[in-house]
């Protein structure tokens, strides 16, 4: 009985393992079969905030957009059309053009009726008549709105002639070459020669240029002084191709021997001077040693 007993007992522990047993293999495959949860993943959560940030801060752009921006670029659009479509070409006038047709010159700036007023401009002018009008020295352009341009011209007058390579050019007194010819004959009358040290550059309705590229600064400031003499209406021509050897051509008859330029000013009235003590008809030439010594040998009188 005691054996049968413990197998009894046995049996019972054995079927309560089994059960024990089938249980949890159940609730393995139970496991195994679902799938487990995922964790959150924090970048997530990070993209899906700025997502939510952006269209939040791209929907208030937008609102200020239409409620303060909008109506002000309607006004610039409204205004921008506005001036393009009023402010066209319709009047054109010339002032102080003098020494050539007008018509000509209205051909040659390239200006049509209707266009936009304010592409009307001195230097696009200027550029395009400077070669075909070379003694036209200056545009400016002063706009009456809507629809009309004056255009004020400034004239160079010629003053003075020299000879370069056995061609002779027109010069102004501010050094801009009026005209080329290939002889003395067509040359006005009045114009006063000059002559002039090597030149780099000689086109006609532009400046001189020199070699040397302080000379210009030299003529410039001798000329103006020299059109401010007494002595300047009588000078028939000049020598300057020598700043430190300047001579001068008074009345076809008097060479001046000047020198440099230093004190010109007063060189010059001494130059007067000393000339107005020579008789009127007095051949020969005046050398200035200073601003008070002077040494005049007369050319010898042809006889008959």
């Amino acid at each position: 009985k005691k054996s049968a007993a413990l197998t009894d007992e046995e049996d019972d522990d054995s079927g309560e393992d089994y059960a024990f047993r089938h249980a949890a293999e159940s609730n393995q495959r139970e496991s195994r079969g679902k799938r487990k949860p995922q964790k959150e993943d924090e970048s997530d959560n990070e993209t899906t905030l700025s997502s939510i940030k952006y269209y939040k801060h791209t929907a208030k752009l937008k609102e200020i957009f239409l409620r303060r921006l909008l109506p002000t670029v309607l006004v610039l659009v409204f205004v921008v059309g506005f001036v393009l479509y009023f402010f066209r070409l319709q009047h054109l006038t010339f002032d102080n053009l003098r020494g050539y047709p007008a018509e000509d010159v209205f051909r040659a700036i390239n200006v049509r009726k209707n266009q936009f007023i304010f592409t009307v401009n001195d230097i696009d002018i200027e550029r395009r008549l400077r070669a075909r009008f070379p003694y036209i020295q200056d545009v400016e352009v002063e706009l009456t709105l809507p629809d009309t341009a004056h255009l004020i011209f400034t004239e160079d007058s010629a003053r003075f002639y020299t000879h370069i390579y056995d061609e002779y050019f027109v010069i102004s007194e501010s050094m801009r070459v009026l005209a080329r010819y290939s002889s003395e004959d067509e040359l006005d009358a009045g114009l006063r020669e000059i002559t002039l040290p090597p030149v780099s550059y000689a086109v006609v309705g532009h400046p001189l240029r020199f070699f040397d590229a302080s000379y210009l600064t030299f003529l410039s400031s001798f000329l103006d002084t020299m059109e401010q003499s007494d002595i300047y209406r009588s000078i028939a021509s000049m020598d300057l191709s020598n700043r430190f050897d300047i001579i001068l051509n008074f009345e076809e008859r008097i060479s001046v021997e000047l020198g440099d330029d230093e004190n010109l000013e007063t060189r010059l009235l001494f130059v007067k001077s000393a000339i107005d003590e020579l008789e009127d008809d007095q051949r020969g030439t005046l050398l200035i040693i200073d601003n008070k010594q002077a040494i005049f040998s007369p050319q010898a009188r042809e006889t008959d």
